[in-house]
């Protein structure tokens, strides 16, 4: 399972899924879509305090 799912899934915490993130490759960006991705990087750099990405519709 995809690291960020895992974390929306509270099966990881914040901390594993901010170690994960950087040996991401391009088909598990892929799998979450991008915009998802950056949105944790950002919150892996402290941009912002959301914890969760909430898909638009």
């Amino acid at each position: 399972m995809n690291p960020i799912r895992q974390y929306e899934f509270k099966l990881i915490t914040i901390e594993e899924l901010e170690n994960c993130l950087w040996d991401f490759g391009p088909n598990a960006i892929a799998e979450v879509s991008e915009p998802c991705y950056q949105f944790y990087i950002d919150l892996a750099l402290n941009y912002h305090n959301q914890p969760y990405y909430v898909k638009p519709y």
